[in-house]
C-alpha cells in the first residue's frame, strides 16, 4: 500500500517522505472497517462457502470475512458417486499409505476432516508415524 502511495504522490508531482506516507497509509487504514473474526464452521472454496452448521454450499459473501479459500470449485456429489470413483489418484494413495487397511483408512479419512472442518474442539493431535516413502510427507 505504501509503494501505491508513493505512486499517487509521484503522479501528482508532490513532494513526500517515507515519514508521510506512512502517515497517510495509516489514516487511510482508519477509515477502513473493522474485521470480525472469520467463522471456524465456513470452509471457502474458488466457487463459494461450504457452511457445515447447516451442510450446505452457497455464494460468498463479504461478511463472511474468509482470509483464505481453497483454490479448488466445489461440485455437490452425484448420486452414487464415492471417493474411489471421484478422487482414483487420492484413492490410490490412501490404500497405499494404510497397506490397505480398511480400520487405517477410516481413521485417516477421519484426521482429514478433522482439519478440513477445524475440528479443534476435539482437543486432538496427529502424529503420523512409519517408514519412509509411506506418505507421511503426503499427508
Amino acid at each position: 500500500l505504501q509503494r501505491e502511495m508513493v505512486v499517487a504522490f509521484m503522479e501528482e508531482k508532490m513532494p513526500y517522505s517515507p515519514h508521510g506516507i506512512s502517515a497517510a497509509v495509516d489514516a487511510l487504514k482508519l477509515q477502513l472497517h473493522m474485521m470480525n473474526a472469520p467463522e471456524r464452521h465456513l470452509i471457502g472454496f474458488r466457487n463459494g462457502v461450504f457452511d457445515l452448521k447447516i451442510g450446505r454450499f452457497r455464494p460468498h459473501h463479504k461478511h463472511d470475512w474468509l482470509l483464505l479459500a481453497n483454490d479448488v470449485e466445489f461440485n455437490s456429489p452425484v448420486s452414487g458417486e464415492t471417493l474411489q470413483s471421484r478422487a482414483p489418484q487420492f484413492w490410490h494413495w490412501l490404500n497405499r499409505a494404510t497397506a490397505h487397511c480398511e480400520n487405517k483408512a477410516e481413521r485417516v479419512l477421519a484426521a482429514l476432516f478433522m482439519v478440513l472442518a477445524n475440528r479443534y474442539d476435539w482437543q486432538l493431535f496427529l502424529e503420523v508415524t512409519g517408514a519412509g516413502g509411506s506418505g507421511k510427507s503426503i499427508f
